[in-house]
C-alpha cells in the first residue's frame, strides 16, 4: 500500500508532484507519458536490435522498436563516386583529367543529391548527345525531362572562353543512371538543345547538382 512521503505524495511521487509514478525502470528504457495528464509515466520495452528506431503507433499508444526501414527513410551521408562520360554512340577516344573528375551524393529515403565535376582532355570520334552517367541509384521511371538539376559546361580554349548554363535531365527512358544536358537556344529559352559532341570541345569542363528520384 503507497505511504505518504515528506511532501504529501504517495510513493513513488505522483505525476502530480512533479515524479514519474513508478517505482522502477527497465535499464537504458525509453519513458513516455502516462494515459491521461497525471497517470504514471509508460516504457517503451527495452531495445532489442541494434540500430532500431522508434516508429510511431498513433497519438494513443506507445512508439514501438522497428527496423529502420520502416520508420526512418534510408539515409546515406556525403559518399564519394565516380561518373562516367559518353556520347550517344560511345566513348572512343574520350579521355578525362583524373584529377578532375569527381562526384559526391547524399541519400535521404528515395531522394538524392548529387554533385559532379569532370574535365575532358579530349573528346573523341563518338556522337551524339553527351551522357555523364555511373551515378549512385537509377532515377525512377518518370517521363524525360521531369526532373531537372542546375549544370554548366564551361567551353576552355575557345576565344573568348564560353560557360553554357544548362538544365540536367534524367535518360529519356526513365529509370537509367545517366542524365544529359539540354541548353537554350534563343535568349526566350521557346528552342531548346540537347548538348551533343559538336558543341563540347576537347577541353569542356562539366558540372553540376541537383536532386533525382
Amino acid at each position: 500500500m503507497a505511504t505518504k512521503n515528506s511532501i504529501g505524495s504517495n510513493k513513488p511521487i505522483e505525476v502530480s508532484f512533479g515524479g514519474t509514478g513508478i517505482a522502477s525502470t527497465s535499464t537504458y528504457s525509453v519513458l513516455c507519458g502516462g494515459t491521461t495528464a497525471t497517470n504514471p509515466l509508460q516504457q517503451v520495452s527495452t531495445l532489442v536490435t541494434t540500430a532500431q528506431v522508434l516508429t510511431s503507433q498513433g497519438s494513443a499508444s506507445l512508439p514501438i522498436w522497428s527496423s529502420s526501414s520502416s520508420g526512418v527513410p534510408n539515409y546515406t551521408g556525403l559518399t564519394a563516386f565516380t561518373p562516367s562520360l559518353n556520347f550517344t554512340t560511345g566513348s572512343t577516344g574520350l579521355t578525362v583529367n583524373p584529377a578532375n573528375l569527381r562526384g559526391w551524393y547524399i541519400q535521404i529515403g528515395a531522394l538524392l543529391q548529387v554533385y559532379v565535376f569532370a574535365e575532358l582532355t579530349a573528346k573523341g570520334s563518338s556522337t551524339g548527345d553527351l551522357f555523364v552517367g555511373n551515378l549512385p541509384a537509377a532515377s525512377g521511371t518518370v517521363p524525360d525531362d521531369t526532373q531537372f538539376m542546375n549544370g554548366f559546361l564551361y567551353l576552355l580554349g575557345s576565344s573568348p572562353s564560353t560557360v553554357i548554363q544548362a538544365t540536367v535531365t534524367t535518360n529519356p527512358v526513365g529509370g537509367g543512371t545517366a542524365v544529359r544536358f539540354m541548353y537554350p537556344q534563343n535568349q526566350t529559352g521557346s528552342t531548346t538543345s540537347f548538348v551533343t559532341n559538336t558543341v563540347v570541345g576537347n577541353t569542356t569542363r562539366i558540372g553540376f547538382t541537383g536532386v533525382y528520384f
